[in-house]
């Protein structure tokens, strides 16, 4: 749930900051503020706010534990590489006993047959690294969504209208950085996060974004 009003404002306060050409033949309002139209009264007075969303994404329970998940998969995966690396290895060392004794087709028949076990165990580990990418970006995904929805919620509880990442604000006052509270909020009310299994992710569609997390 995207944060209402503070949004809104934060948008429009990043586009009264890029230049914008004037239209061929528009007349330049004259000096004195003589035809300037006086700003909306609806438009409230911002209330700033500052977030270290990268804090938040590292020391959360919940994201702490999908890193840990990630870290379990890492495991068993280098394990079964390890396993796989070590029988390639074995059937390389009777390709090249076989050469010897085995005719030209017989060998060239073995040699294509390692080959293509090889290229499979590739894929099988491209895949692996993939889905657990997938997995690990869906799971810290639903941690950003509820890091966004608490934000929203402190934000309205102490009046703030426009947060700012932390690391956008050159100086500010420690009193409207809210990372703590939104740090405890969130602890409450996402101690956890389900990790998907990777290995029963759907295929990924070629050429679909990546799941990333943004910056802070």
């Amino acid at each position: 749930m995207p944060l209402r009003g503070a949004t809104r404002i934060a948008v429009a306060l990043l586009a009264l900051t890029a230049p914008v050409a004037a239209p061929a033949g528009a007349q330049t309002a004259p000096a004195g503020g003589q035809g300037t139209a006086a700003a909306p009264e609806s438009v409230p007075r911002p209330v700033i706010g500052v977030i270290d969303l990268q804090r938040i994404l590292r020391d959360a329970t919940a994201a702490r534990g999908v890193r840990a998940e990630r870290e379990k998969y890492v495991t068993a995966y280098q394990a079964d590489a390890a396993q796989v690396e070590q029988e390639l290895r074995a059937a390389d060392q009777e390709l090249a006993r076989l050469r010897a004794g085995a005719t030209t087709e017989e060998f060239a028949h073995k040699r294509r047959e390692f080959q293509e076990r090889v290229a499979t165990s590739q894929r099988e580990v491209q895949t692996r690294r993939r889905n657990l990418e997938r997995a690990f970006g869906a799971a810290m995904s639903e941690v950003q969504q509820a890091t966004i929805q608490v934000a929203d919620h402190i934000a309205a509880e102490v009046g703030v209208n426009v947060i700012l990442y932390r690391s956008q604000v050159f100086l500010f006052d420690n009193g409207m950085d809210l990372t703590d509270e939104i740090l405890d909020e969130l602890n409450r009310r996402l101690p956890q996060v389900a990790f998907p299994d990777p290995e029963s992710l759907p295929e990924a569609a070629d050429g679909a974004p990546s799941l990333t997390m943004p910056g802070d």
